[in-house]
């Protein structure tokens, strides 16, 4: 009886470094695809501003 205890105890063992592992990659991908937002929505902005410019400026520089 013994003997069937233990593997039991090392089988809940496996099945949590199983199910901890499980959560990290999650984590990662989830981590992952918010900064893939967020430089996606950085770039997006800042073209939506400088077109923005470029339209109110008819394409010419400032010139103090």
């Amino acid at each position: 009886m013994r003997l069937f205890s233990a593997e039991i105890r090392e089988a809940n063992k496996i099945k949590r470094a199983q199910s901890f592992l499980e959560y990290g990659i999650m984590m990662a991908m989830v981590v992952a695809a918010l900064v893939a937002m967020f430089f996606f929505f950085r770039n997006y902005t800042a073209s939506r501003i400088r077109s923005g410019a470029d339209a109110i400026a008819q394409g010419e520089q400032y010139e103090p």
